[in-house]
């Protein structure tokens, strides 16, 4: 998987910024936006800056009372934000909905993130009390009428996850994913674009292919809370620098076997068979639970 090199500090200090006015998005994070691409990316850093912006001049001119509070409440929003990007991209991990702000704040606080320090945490939250905290999570699913038709299939996932045969669930979520969001595309009636399924870069250096990425460059950012742009963010990023990344069946099969990061084109094709583990299972889930945010905005659009 190619990452920007990232700093061994996430801690961002003044110097980091530009030394105008108007703060910016702090450097390490630009490689971030730009990796992304097309709107997501350049609309992401310009909400960024402009709501460092507005925080400065906050502080700098005594706010009145109304825009003291509404100043809190972004900083309330955007408040880590900021750093768990990196901490996430990192780690190939994605902020769901589902995952409460104590969850990501821990993640950030590990300095450098590591897998083996940041994905038990992760699992610890959604396994507590027999994974009932993942239950619920996809339970909550069935009042989504693009999930619900699936729910037999989610559920069915759900329970071999619980028992620890991931080798089931894994391949029984991974269609799910492009399957909603091939239904928002024609729920529009649009035509899926070309390379639908998987992004190779090799050959197509624009991102932005992948049904899911489909699904959300046509929805409007300013509909999405930051705390939702960033769950999208980590989500794309994901799918398309890992999980949608094209592999070569012919000429990496070996590697792809032995490889540790979960791949839905080399599964499903079955060049990966050490794909399943208690983390990547779970990934699958929380992608779904993030692809979410886009169902909820098509039935308003539609």
């Amino acid at each position: 998987m190619l990452l920007p090199n990232l700093p061994l500090n996430f801690h961002s200090s003044r110097s980091e910024h530009n030394d105008k006015d108007d703060l910016s998005v702090p450097a390490f994070l630009t490689p971030f936006f730009d990796s992304l691409g097309g709107e997501w990316g350049e609309t992401l850093k310009k909400y960024m800056n402009e709501l460092w912006s507005r925080i400065l001049a906050e502080i700098k001119s005594p706010p009145t009372e109304m825009g003291r509070r509404e100043v809190v409440e972004w900083l309330q929003q955007v408040a880590g934000l900021e750093l768990v990007i990196p901490a996430f991209c990192t780690c190939s991990l994605v902020l769901a909905p589902s995952m409460p702000r104590k969850i990501w704040m821990d993640i950030v606080g590990i300095v450098p993130p590591t897998n083996e320090k940041v994905y038990p945490l992760v699992i610890k939250y959604y396994a507590k009390h027999r994974w009932a905290v993942l239950e619920a999570t996809v339970l909550s699913w069935q009042k989504d009428p693009l999930f619900a038709p699936r729910m037999a299939i989610l559920e069915d996932a759900l329970s071999v996850h619980k028992q620890g045969k991931w080798t089931l669930s894994i391949p029984t979520l991974l269609p799910q994913i492009e399957g909603i969001a091939l239904d928002i595309i024609k729920g529009w009636g649009l035509s899926p674009q070309q390379k639908a399924i998987v992004i190779d870069k090799n050959i197509n250096k624009e991102i932005g292919k992948t049904l899911p990425s489909q699904v959300f460059s046509r929805l409007p950012i300013d509909s999405f809370t930051p705390r939702e742009m960033v769950a999208v963010y980590t989500l794309l990023y994901y799918l398309e620098s890992e999980l949608y990344k094209w592999i070569n069946l012919l000429d990496e099969i070996t590697q792809t076997d032995e490889c540790d990061y979960l791949n839905r084109h080399a599964v499903l094709h079955g060049a990966q068979t050490s794909y399943a583990s208690r983390v990547n299972s779970l990934k699958c889930f929380l992608a779904l639970d993030t692809l979410q945010l886009a169902t909820k905005r098509y039935l308003l659009k539609t």
